[in-house]
């Protein structure tokens, strides 16, 4: 499970803009995915949190619900971190030079 969330990952597409990976992490926190969705103005990045705080709340309870916020937190900071990285540092075209 957790090979097909890192595979996945990195298929993410960067978000449009910098964002500040602190910022998000405490909007995932105080509004969760959808203060995150808002913020990196994704539809993904709502959906990710909300399901993951939605199942843990339906599994696990109460307290499966908390994790599921802070887990929201920690999705925000990674997802800021990863794509100011991916913003900073493009992926290059490949050199199509004729031999």
């Amino acid at each position: 499970m957790l090979e097909i969330a890192l595979g996945i990952w990195g298929k993410v597409p960067p978000v449009a803009r910098p964002t500040n990976p602190n910022l998000a992490a405490v909007i995932g926190l105080i509004f969760g995915g959808i203060g995150l969705g808002i913020y990196f103005r994704s539809v993904l990045d709502f959906l990710v949190p909300v399901a993951i705080a939605l199942i843990l709340a339906v599994v696990i309870g109460d307290v499966g619900f908390w994790g599921g916020v802070v887990l929201a937190a920690i999705y925000g900071y990674m997802r800021s971190l990863e794509s100011n990285e991916r913003l900073a540092h493009p992926k290059s075209a490949p050199n199509m030079q004729a031999p």
